[in-house]
């Protein structure tokens, strides 16, 4: 999926109309134009779950508490188990409550490269009256 960038200046030529309206900040800076980019509405959602499940706990300055943890699995030799995919579902719904889950998935590619996990959510949108399902993918190296 390719999340569309668009800078303050271009966010209030966004229909109002549109509910809900979020946004999230992107971490990288356009330097050249001075400018900081935003996720907006449904791209919002998907780079704070990649966010949530990117970020180590501790890392997060003054909000130790943020973050899944999914780095150090990937050097244990072990399955990993339900509750590994309990603790991501449960830190998705605490820091990001517009989304339920429907689905974890965590495979590693022990033919490839075994310290490889890819993570698959299925989820839906709290506010969407249609509940369309939404899928999303991260790689963790």
């Amino acid at each position: 999926m390719i999340n569309k960038q668009v800078s303050y200046q271009q966010i209030d030529n966004f229909q109002e109309n549109q509910n809900p309206y979020w946004s999230d900040l992107d971490p990288q800076l356009d330097f050249f134009k001075n400018d900081v980019f935003l996720y907006i509405n449904e791209n919002a959602l998907t780079n704070a779950i990649k966010n949530i499940l990117l970020t180590t706990k501790g890392e997060k300055l003054m909000n130790y508490d943020f973050g899944v943890n999914l780095k150090k699995l990937i050097f244990q030799r072990q399955k990993i188990a339900r509750p590994t995919i309990m603790r991501i579902e449960e830190e998705l719904n605490k820091w990001d409550p517009r989304i339920k889950i429907l689905d974890i998935e965590i495979n590693n590619l022990e033919g490839f490269d075994p310290n490889i996990l890819i993570v698959n959510i299925i989820y839906t949108i709290n506010d969407d009256p249609y509940k369309q399902v939404k899928y999303f993918s991260v790689v963790i190296k």
